[in-house]
């Protein structure tokens, strides 16, 4: 059995991004690029850190910012650290 648990977080609250009227199924080219994203992160992290080494848990969490310098967070889980 293969489980698809997926969260964004936006103006209209949290969704699982696999169920519900606005499910997203991702193609095999999709998964693809998103691995890639996340190995340059891991790289990224380790370079920046002096790591030969680092492990992700599960679940790990991505934010994007979208460039809104006067932006604030409106609640606990709009923040990252």
């Amino acid at each position: 059995m293969k489980f698809k648990i997926g969260f964004r977080k936006d103006g209209g609250g949290i969704s699982n991004i696999f169920e519900g009227p606005n499910a997203i199924d991702f193609s095999q080219d999709e998964y693809r690029v998103y691995g890639e994203m996340f190995d340059k992160i891991k790289q990224r992290i380790m370079e920046v850190n002096g790591l030969s080494t680092l492990y992700f848990t599960a679940p790990t969490f991505v934010a994007r910012t979208v460039g809104d310098l006067d932006w604030k967070p409106q609640d606990d889980h709009d923040e990252y650290w």
